[in-house]
Formats: C-alpha cells, sequence, structure tokens
C-alpha cells in the first residue's frame, strides 16, 4: 500500500466524461442535466454538492475529496463504490459530530 498515490484533480479532469455517471450516481441529488453540464473543474462541483447538499463550503469540499479518495484511478479494474453522500440532517439524524457514543442507548 504505500506505493499508493493520492489521486490528484488533474486525472479526474483527465478522465471526466468516464467519471461523470459516477458524479451523478454518488451524489443522486443532483440534477443530471447540471450534471452533464459540468467540465470536470472541481469548483463547478463544490458549488453543486454544497447547494443541493445544504452543506457548508468546507463540508462540500470534503465529499468531493472523499468521492476522489475512492476512485479506482491507479487501479483501473478494481471497482470502489463509495457510500452514497448525505445532507448535513441526515448526518444529525444519525448522530454524527454530536458527541454520541456508539453503543450507548438512552432509553426513556
Amino acid at each position: 500500500m504505500g506505493g499508493m498515490r493520492p489521486v490528484q484533480w488533474s486525472q479526474v479532469e483527465g478522465l471526466w466524461e468516464m467519471l461523470r455517471p459516477k458524479v451523478a450516481a454518488y451524489w443522486s441529488r443532483l440534477p443530471k442535466d447540471e450534471v452533464a453540464q459540468l467540465g470536470g473543474d472541481r469548483t463547478s462541483l463544490v458549488r453543486l454538492v454544497k447547494r443541493y447538499y445544504a452543506l457548508e463550503q468546507s463540508g462540500a469540499e470534503a465529499q468531493v475529496d472523499a468521492w476522489v479518495a475512492g476512485l479506482p484511478l491507479e487501479t483501473p479494474s478494481r471497482e470502489a463504490i463509495p457510500p452514497p453522500a448525505r445532507t448535513k440532517d441526515e448526518q444529525r439524524a444519525e448522530g454524527e459530530g454530536l458527541g454520541v457514543v456508539p453503543g450507548a442507548a438512552t432509553r426513556t
């Protein structure tokens, strides 16, 4: 594993036409016509994710970075299936970042 390089956005841009369907699958709430208009630049993708998933700038950037990190660009034969993207409200509903201790259930 030590020889694996991080994916650079230039690699994503170079393979954009192939990756565009993966964008639509990963962020299913993005309008297909807007995804079709993306030219492969990171800024536009972050802007769409931010708008349609009601995220802060840093959250949208983190999602795009996570998506890129899960791409199998180094080894095309391996198909990575990243988890679906979620809105901030969905993350809150699952207790992420709210100090919830796993396994600690509250009973009323």
